[in-house]
């Protein structure tokens, strides 16, 4: 297997940047367009827990030098950079699949 990151990252700013992630799993390089040059990144969500509902969320500044320097690359090689959360999708399949097991049908988001 190979982890692709910028040239400016570093192994100790990786692996801080870890620590900031669920599971410690860091945006990674999942897919690039052949021609395009279009790339697809994922990553778990931040780590939260009981001291970030007490205080404000805390933020890792290597996370978000890791991810400023991810999406500078992917910049780099064309002119739009969007974010997307799959979750929340994955969530609506789900409940849609076990309203259709109950008999009914799950028609609005909640």
């Amino acid at each position: 297997a190979m982890l692709a990151v910028p040239a400016a990252i570093s192994d100790a700013l990786l692996i801080e940047a870890a620590k900031h992630r669920t599971k410690a799993r860091l945006p990674v390089l999942t897919w690039a367009h052949p021609i395009h040059g279009a790339v697809l990144i994922r990553c778990s969500q931040p780590r939260a827990g009981l001291q970030s509902l007490l205080t404000v969320a805390e933020r890792s500044p290597a996370d978000e030098r890791l991810l400023t320097e991810v999406c500078e690359a992917a910049e780099a090689h064309g002119d739009s950079l969007g974010a997307m959360q799959g979750r929340h999708e994955l969530q609506m399949r789900t409940r849609r699949r076990v309203a259709s097991q109950k008999g009914r049908r799950l028609t609005e988001e909640p």
